[in-house]
């Protein structure tokens, strides 16, 4: 893969500059989990959060979520929800956890 996440390692994600007191996998199980996410993992994915996906993909999840992610996002202190989502938008979408390296 290109880039990785080891969350079953580090569930606190302090790697790559995130603020330490931030429980990546409590935002997972309260915001990604029942939406059909499922339990937390390591993660591959393609860097970086610029993307272009389907009408069907993007449907994939209620707007009641999208909604919430709003919502947090917004909410101050939370910045680092960015980070969270930079990482987990093509499970979002239904890619695999682990997805392949592209060659460009």
């Amino acid at each position: 893969c290109q880039s990785m996440v080891a969350w079953a390692k580090d569930p606190r994600w302090t790697q790559r500059g995130a603020d330490s007191n931030f429980d990546a996998s409590a935002v997972w199980k309260e915001l990604l989990q029942p939406f059909g996410l499922g339990p937390m993992r390591d993660v591959c994915y393609h860097c970086c959060s610029q993307f272009a996906v389907s009408r069907e993909a993007v449907r994939l999840r209620p707007r009641r979520f999208y909604e919430q992610l709003l919502h947090l996002s917004l909410t101050p202190g939370t910045a680092h929800i960015a980070w969270l989502l930079e990482y987990t938008w093509h499970l979002i979408f239904g890619k695999p956890a682990k997805m392949a390296k592209v060659d460009r």
